[in-house]
């Protein structure tokens, strides 16, 4: 009787045990279906991604893109585009100055190609940021173990070097192009951008460029795109022309807070800045002062009874 018992009882644990476990099937499905979102998050392709809202000035455009490079979640990646967004902003920023230069000797003619390779050696910002990208590389090199310069076999290494550098700045260049593509392709200004014969003529060839690219930088397609993003933003009317007239209409202090009004200052004089002229800065400088002043004048002067004793 008590094995009997033993035994029906064994026999209905063993049921209720088959009953709440999943079917063969069941537990396979779940296995690749689990499988298959570890796969999706460790395969995630990395992107250049800038996010970008209309109203942003040139000022926090710049960080923007900037962030878009740290943001990769390849570390590797990362690291090469940090340097590469570097270097696009500060040869803007040569370019700017050396037009500003010329803006009354005739004709502008552009900077050659030796005097921006001179830039590349001279300049500290831009040696900085080429040190970058090649402390990056070198870490690469380590870990192909082709990094000797010396010893048997140091030319194949160097050649294989070489090939590496290629590989890499093909891939972050062509990661960057895509990401900028994307961030101007629905903005009316930028839409024409992506029809530049540089553009057209590296994605024809599949992303490849001339190997001379590896070593000069500057013509890389990603460092290109940025400065023209950034020398058709300098030329926009509409929200440039609304943004400058903060400088020039005489402030409300009952309408607007200080630091909003602070901060139209500040857009209006990058969008100032952006369009070069010989002594931009001292200008804006001179006119924001005035404004300033001209605010807090008649905050203290015209403004409801709280206004007026905080602008005293």
């Amino acid at each position: 009787m008590v094995i009997s018992d033993l035994s029906r009882s064994t026999l209905q644990l063993r049921r209720a045990l088959v009953s709440r476990s999943p079917a063969r099937g069941q537990r396979s499905s779940q296995l690749k279906a689990g499988a298959r979102l570890t796969m999706a998050a460790t395969t995630t392709k990395p992107a250049y991604t800038v996010r970008w809202r209309d109203e942003e000035n040139e000022r926090n455009l710049r960080k923007l893109f900037f962030a878009a490079s740290a943001d990769i979640p390849d570390q590797m990646l990362s690291s090469l585009a940090q340097p590469l967004v570097r270097i696009a902003f500060k040869l803007l920023e040569l370019l700017r100055a050396h037009r500003a230069a010329h803006a009354a000797g005739g004709a502008y003619v552009p900077p050659d190609d030796a005097m921006q390779d001179n830039w590349m050696q001279t300049d500290s910002d831009l040696v900085e940021a080429v040190e970058e990208l090649e402390a990056e590389f070198n870490t690469q090199y380590v870990k192909d173990k082709i990094d000797a310069t010396t010893c048997p076999g140091a030319a194949e290494r160097a050649a294989k070097r070489a090939r590496k550098k290629y590989t890499l700045l093909m891939r972050i260049n062509t990661l960057m192009r895509d990401g900028l593509l994307e961030t101007v392709k629905d903005k009316t200004l930028l839409s024409h951008i992506k029809n530049k014969e540089y553009v057209q003529t590296e994605i024809d060839a599949l992303n490849k460029f001339p190997a001379s690219y590896a070593t000069c930088i500057i013509p890389l397609t990603c460092i290109q795109l940025i400065i023209d993003i950034f020398t058709v933003m300098a030329k926009r009317v509409g929200s440039g022309k609304v943004s400058f007239q903060a400088l020039c209409t005489p402030p409300d202090p009952s309408s607007v807070s200080f630091a909003a009004f602070e901060k139209q200052l500040l857009d209006a004089k990058s969008h100032l800045m952006a369009l070069r002229p010989a002594i931009a800065d001292q200008v804006a400088e001179i006119m924001m002062t005035t404004q300033i002043h001209a605010f807090l004048i008649k905050g203290a002067a015209d403004g409801p009874q709280r206004y007026r004793e905080a602008y005293r």
